[in-house]
C-alpha cells in the first residue's frame, strides 16, 4: 500500500480537479495485497488533517478500482469472512468521512466574510466528499456484503447529505456518486432504515431546542410557560449542533421527507410529532438560511399531509403554531435584510404558508357534496377559515411590504413610483396575483388596495429597466380582472390606464412578450366589462351582485382611448383569436 499511497498523495499534489480514474500502481496492489491490508494501512494512519483523510480516501479507492479492473471477477467475487468484515470497516469509515465538516459553517451566516485559508479548507472537504462518495458507491454496489450492511442508517444518511447541489458541500461527482448509490442500494428500504435515522442520527441533534409553543408530544400547548432569559443558551453555540458542526443535518431531514411519499402515510404520522419542534427550531432561528430549509421541510410533509387527508395537522393543533413561527419571517426586509437573503426566506415562506393553510383547512370538493350532503358544512368552514387566513396575509403581509421596499405611491403628479429591489417587488407583485387568485370572488375587497400598486406599477416610466416587474404586474393585473369581475366595473378607468400607458413605454422596445401579455389582459378586461353578468351566471354569483354598463359604453370608451392615441389600436382592438 505505501506506493499506491505515494502515488495518490502525488496525483492530490498536482492537480486536485483532474484526478487519474486509476494510479499505474492499483492493479499491482489489488494483486499484492488484502483488503484486510488497505484497511489496517487506513486504520492506523494519521487523519488529523484534510490532507491525510484525502489521500486515505484515494488510495483505498485507487485499490478497489485495481481490484475491479485487473483481479478475475472483480471486488464482487465472494469475500473470505476476514475480507468481508474489513469491508465492512471500510465502508463505515468512508460513510463517516462523507459527512461534511464544519468548515462550511461560515457560509450559512447572512453575512459571511470567510477568511483565504477557511475557503482552501472548504475546497479540500469537497474533495474528501466526492472521494469519500466514490469509495461508498464501490463497496456498497461491487462487494457482495449483505443488504442490512449496505443500507445501514450510516451509509444512507452519508449519501443522503450529497442529493442536492444547492448544499455548498455538495460537487456534481459526489451528487452524482450518491444518487446512483441510492438508486441501487435504496430500493425497498426498509422503513426501520428511516426511522433509525431520525431518531438515532438526526434526532438528538435537536435535542436542546425547546419551543414553548408545543409539548413533549409535539402538539400545541394551550398554557405556554415562557423560556428562561439564558435557558438553553450556550456560549460556543454547542447547544445546536446541526448549525454548527454537523450541518448535513437539515439536508438529511430533507431527503427523509421526501422519502415519505414511499411509504404509509401513517408511518410519517408517526414521525410527525418528532419532526415538529425540529421544523420549528429551523423557522425559529435567527439565521435566515435555516428558516428557508425549515419552511421548506414544512411544505414537503405538507403536501403529503394534503395528498392523503391526513388529520394528524388538525388533530393536534399545530396550524395557528406553525403560522405564528412563519409569518415573522414575512418581515425580513430591506434595508435590515440584504434583498439577496430575504428573497431566498420569503420564496420558502410564502409557499410553505399557502400548504399549510391547505393542508389545516381542507375544502371538500364541490362534486362530492351530492353525494355527501355532511360535507356542505365542512365546505363552508373550511372555505371561509382558508379565506381569511389567506386574506390576512395578503393584507398585513405582501400588500405593506411591497409599499415598504419602494415608493409605489407617487408624492405627488409630478414623480414616479420608484423600486430600488426590483427583484424583490417582482417577487412580490407575483405573489399578490398568487393569493388573489386563492381568494378567487372574495379578492373583491381588495380592490381598493390592489389597483393603486397595479396602476404605478404599470405605468411607471422607468419600468422597462426591470421587464420581470411589468411581466408580474400584468399577469396579477389579468388575475385581478378574472376573479373581481363583478366590481371591476368602478376600477376600469385605473386599469385602463396602466395597461395603456404600459404598452405605450414598451411598443418601442420591442418586448414581444409584454405586449402580447398586455394584449391577451386587455381582452379580458373588455370581456369582463361587456359579460359581467353571464359570467357571474356561470360561477354561480348572484346577478344582484355585479354592477355592468351596457357593451356599446364599453366600446366608446376604448374608441375614446385610440383617439386619443391612434397606437393603442393595437392594444384595444385587437381580436382574441389573433393571439392563439
Amino acid at each position: 500500500m505505501d506506493k499506491l499511497r505515494q502515488e495518490a498523495r502525488t496525483a492530490l499534489k498536482e492537480d486536485r480537479n483532474t484526478l487519474p480514474q486509476t494510479l499505474s500502481s492499483s492493479g499491482e496492489v489489488a494483486q499484492q495485497a488484502r483488503v484486510q491490508d488497505v484497511w489496517a494501512d487506513v486504520s492506523t494512519f494519521d487523519h488529523s488533517t484534510l490532507e491525510n483523510m484525502n489521500e486515505s480516501l484515494y488510495a483505498a479507492l485507487q485499490y478497489f478500482n485495481g481490484r475491479l479492473n485487473s483481479v478475475p471477477g472483480g471486488a464482487s467475487r465472494a469475500l473470505a469472512t476476514e475480507e468481508t468484515e474489513a469491508v465492512q470497516k471500510l465502508l463505515e469509515w468512508a460513510s463517516e468521512a462523507a459527512l461534511p465538516s464544519v468548515e462550511f459553517e461560515p457560509i450559512f451566516n447572512d453575512d459571511p466574510d470567510i477568511p483565504d485559508e477557511v475557503m482552501k479548507a472548504q475546497e479540500g472537504s469537497r474533495l474528501k466528499g466526492y472521494l469519500a462518495t466514490s469509495l461508498v458507491a464501490i463497496l456498497a454496489t461491487k462487494s457482495t456484503l449483505d443488504h442490512d450492511i449496505t443500507r445501514s442508517p450510516r451509509v444512507i444518511m452519508a449519501l443522503a447529505c450529497y442529493t442536492s447541489d444547492a448544499d455548498p458541500w455538495t460537487t456534481d461527482k459526489a451528487m452524482q456518486n450518491a444518487k446512483a448509490t441510492l438508486q441501487l442500494v435504496g430500493q425497498d428500504l426498509p422503513w426501520k432504515t428511516i426511522d433509525e435515522i431520525l431518531k438515532d442520527k438526526v434526532r438528538p441533534l435537536f435535542k436542546s431546542s425547546k419551543n414553548p409553543s408545543i409539548t413533549s408530544q409535539g402538539r400545541k400547548n394551550f398554557h405556554p410557560v415562557p423560556l428562561s432569559r439564558f435557558e438553553g443558551l450556550s456560549l460556543d453555540g454547542s447547544n445546536n449542533p446541526w448549525k454548527n458542526t454537523d450541518i448535513y443535518a437539515t439536508r438529511v431531514l430533507s431527503w427523509i421527507a421526501h422519502q415519505y411519499r414511499k411509504y404509509e402515510s401513517s408511518d410519517m404520522e408517526a414521525h410527525f410529532p418528532l419532526l415538529v419542534p425540529v421544523i420549528l427550531a429551523l423557522i425559529d432561528d435567527s439565521n435566515t438560511t435555516f428558516k428557508a430549509k425549515g419552511c421548506d421541510i414544512l411544505k414537503q410533509i405538507l403536501e403529503i399531509i394534503s395528498d392523503n387527508s391526513s388529520k394528524t395537522l388538525i388533530r393536534m393543533n399545530l396550524v395557528s403554531v406553525f403560522e405564528e413561527a412563519i409569518t415573522p419571517c414575512l418581515l425580513s426586509l430591506p434595508t435590515i435584510t440584504p434583498e439577496k437573503r430575504s428573497l431566498e426566506l420569503l420564496s420558502s415562506a410564502y409557499p410553505t404558508l399557502i400548504s399549510l393553510f391547505k393542508a389545516g383547512y381542507p375544502i371538500p370538493s364541490r362534486d362530492q357534496i351530492p353525494a355527501n350532503p355532511a360535507l356542505e358544512e365542512t365546505y363552508m368552514k373550511n372555505r371561509n377559515a382558508y379565506s381569511r387566513s389567506v386574506q390576512k396575509i395578503l393584507r398585513n403581509n405582501l400588500i405593506s411590504s411591497f409599499h415598504h421596499i419602494s415608493s409605489s405611491t407617487p408624492a405627488s403628479r409630478e414623480t414616479s413610483a420608484s423600486f430600488p429591489h426590483p427583484f424583490l417587488s417582482t417577487f412580490l407583485m407575483h405573489w399578490i396575483g398568487v393569493f388573489i387568485q386563492e381568494l378567487g370572488f372574495h379578492a373583491i375587497m381588495f380592490l381598493q388596495e390592489i389597483v393603486p400598486v397595479l396602476y404605478t406599477t404599470l405605468s411607471n416610466p422607468f419600468g422597462t429597466a426591470h421587464p420581470p416587474l411589468l411581466t408580474a404586474a400584468v399577469s396579477t393585473t389579468k388575475q385581478l380582472i378574472l376573479n373581481a369581475h363583478a366590481r371591476i366595473y368602478r376600477w376600469r378607468g385605473e386599469i385602463l390606464g396602466g395597461l395603456t400607458s404600459c404598452y405605450l413605454h414598451v411598443i418601442d422596445e420591442l418586448d414581444e412578450k409584454i405586449q402580447r401579455d398586455l394584449k391577451i389582459t386587455a381582452i379580458a378586461l373588455k370581456y369582463t366589462l361587456e359579460n359581467s353578468a353571464e359570467i357571474a351566471a356561470a360561477q354561480g354569483v348572484s346577478v344582484a351582485d355585479v354592477e355592468f354598463i351596457p357593451k356599446d359604453t364599453v366600446e366608446k370608451e376604448f374608441q375614446e382611448l385610440i383617439r386619443a392615441d391612434p397606437r393603442l389600436e393595437q392594444l384595444l382592438m385587437v381580436e382574441k383569436d389573433s393571439l392563439v
